[in-house]
């Protein structure tokens, strides 16, 4: 069994500038910043699917839908501007940098690879997808209004514009420090080579 998911990586500007984006909300933050945890600015990414633990000789069909996923899509721009969280910026339990450019076209690639992974036995999702990446997650429940109204006071800024030419299959390792992402394959939008 492997742990996976399927995601689309940032590049190495993006990742410095979500690292930048980070800082900003942490000194915002101040005190509260210990309310929150931070994940590993180079672990950033969209998740398009949580596959969770996957039996390996899955793999090989996940690769073929993922091929069918992306061939007909083509590569788009995203850009990053601006603080959110889930459920709601007044009681947060994530805080994430919205995506203000090419949603719509993130949305239509993870319907996509919705579509094509659910007869393999994954469960499609419920909610709608919404385009993020996630900067914070609020570890106090207690404290989570606080730093709702400390989110709320960061003026929004244009963090990072981004190509997106592929989609990714993603194994996440858990250890004490974290998880830890590696890309196993890249599917690249219109077919194009790798």
């Amino acid at each position: 069994m492997v742990r996976l998911f399927i995601a689309v990586t940032l590049d190495e500007a993006a990742l410095e500038a979500c690292g930048r984006e980070t800082q900003r909300l942490e000194a915002a933050l101040g005190k509260l910043a210990k309310a929150v945890r931070f994940p590993r600015p180079e672990g950033l990414h969209f998740t398009l699917k949580f596959l969770g633990w996957t039996p390996e000789e899955l793999v090989p069909a996940l690769h073929q839908g993922l091929t069918r996923a992306a061939a007909p899509l083509t590569p788009f721009e995203l850009v990053l501007e601006g603080l959110e969280a889930f459920p709601s910026v007044r009681r947060p339990r994530v805080v994430y940098l919205n995506v203000s450019e090419g949603g719509a076209e993130l949305s239509r690639l993870a319907e996509r690879v919705e579509t094509e992974i659910a007869p393999l036995g994954f469960p499609t999702e419920k909610r709608g997808f919404t385009p993020h990446v996630t900067l914070a997650r609020v570890k106090d429940p207690k404290l989570a209004s606080r730093v709702g109204e400390s989110v709320a006071a960061v003026p929004p800024l244009r963090v990072a514009k981004l190509q997106v030419a592929k989609v990714s299959l993603m194994r996440s390792e858990l250890s004490p420090g974290g998880s830890q992402y590696t890309e196993l394959e890249g599917f690249p939008l219109g077919g194009s080579a790798r």
